[in-house]
């Protein structure tokens, strides 16, 4: 097993889907008008750069400001709230 780090362009695809899915909340159909592209093109790029589906790329992230957030000693509430929970409970 390697422990090298990642390529160069693998980093800056994930900081990209990072960046994208916070912008646009965590919403697959915001980010594709955000970026003038069909959902079926979305889905396609997010395929070939991280081989895997704009949804479950934008929930990965979004589970992991909310580890960072909550190790932050950020309430749950808080953390709800900024993910764009509308209700606490469900999340």
């Amino acid at each position: 097993m390697s422990s090298r780090s990642p390529e160069p362009a693998a980093q800056a695809a994930e900081e990209f889907w990072r960046d994208l899915a916070q912008r646009a909340q965590w919403d697959v159909p915001t980010a594709a008008r955000d970026l003038g592209l069909s959902l079926r093109q979305l889905e396609r790029l997010c395929q070939h750069d991280l081989d895997t589906t704009p949804r479950a790329c934008f929930q990965r992230e979004r589970m992991l400001t909310a580890a960072r957030l909550l190790a932050a000693r950020q309430s749950v509430k808080q953390v709800a709230l900024r993910l764009g929970y509308t209700r606490p409970a469900n999340f």
